[in-house]
C-alpha cells in the first residue's frame, strides 16, 4: 500500500534512491569477479561474463526492469549509489571489451554500443511476463537459454579463429 512505503520514505525519489542503491550494491558485488582474469583469453573471460550476467538477471528479474527504469527515471541526482555502481560496471565493462579488441581477440567496434547490444539481448527476455515468454516457448529461468545467449554473443563478437 502506498500509505505504508511513505510511512518510511518521505517522497517518491527517496524510494527510487534506496531500490538503486540496493541494485548498485549488488552490481558492484559482483563486478569485479565477472571481469577478473583468469581465463587469460578475453574470448573465454566474455563467455563467463555474459553467462554470469544471465545468471544475475535471471535469478532475480526486478533487477531487469529497476537498471532500465533507474536509467531512464533518474534526475538530478536521484539514485546516485545505483548510478554511480551503474558507470563502474559500464566502465570496466567498455575497458574489457577495448582490452579484446587490443588484443586482436574481438572484432574491431565501437564498444559502447557492442556492450548495449549485449545487455539488451540478456535483459530483453528477463523483462517479459511470464505469459509473453510462454507465448514463444520459453517458461522462465532455463540452462539452454544461457548457453543460447553465450553462444550467440562469443560468435558476433570474438574473431572465428579464438572463438
Amino acid at each position: 500500500h502506498k500509505a505504508t512505503v511513505f510511512h518510511y520514505f518521505a517522497t517518491k525519489e527517496v524510494v527510487v534512491d534506496a531500490v538503486f542503491a540496493a541494485f548498485g550494491a549488488e552490481l558492484a558485488a559482483q563486478r569485479k569477479a565477472w571481469f577478473a582474469a583468469p581465463p587469460a583469453r578475453h574470448a573465454e573471460r566474455l563467455a563467463r561474463v555474459v553467462g554470469e550476467l544471465v545468471d544475475f538477471y535471471e535469478a532475480e528479474p526486478l533487477r531487469a526492469r529497476v537498471i532500465c527504469h533507474g536509467l531512464l527515471e533518474v534526475q538530478d541526482g536521484a539514485g546516485a549509489g545505483g548510478t554511480a555502481a551503474l558507470g563502474a560496471f559500464v566502465s570496466e565493462f567498455v575497458a574489457f571489451l577495448r582490452a579484446g579488441m587490443a588484443a586482436g581477440e574481438f572484432h574491431p567496434v565501437d564498444p559502447a554500443g557492442l556492450m548495449m547490444t549485449i545487455g539488451g539481448m540478456i535483459l530483453f527476455e528477463v523483462m517479459l511476463p511470464v505469459d509473453a515468454r510462454r507465448l514463444y516457448g520459453r517458461s522462465g529461468r532455463s540452462a539452454a537459454r544461457r548457453k543460447e545467449i553465450v553462444a550467440l554473443v562469443c560468435r558476433a563478437v570474438a574473431k572465428g579463429e579464438i572463438r
